[in-house]
């Protein structure tokens, strides 16, 4: 991760998941995944409500 952030505010989901996490790099290569959904630092959501 390169200190990208994401902020979902007063939204809704039916399914699925709010984010996925990656570690970046330089290589060109694709990022490798290190997690999925809130982790209140790179990915936060306020006011999400389920069902839509």
């Amino acid at each position: 991760n390169y200190g990208d952030t994401c902020t979902i505010t007063n939204s809704c989901q039916d399914d699925g998941k709010s984010c996925d996490r990656f570690t970046g790099n330089n290589s060109g290569k694709e990022p490798t995944k290190i997690g999925s959904g809130l982790d209140g630092t790179y990915c936060k959501v306020l006011g999400l409500s389920t069902p839509c």
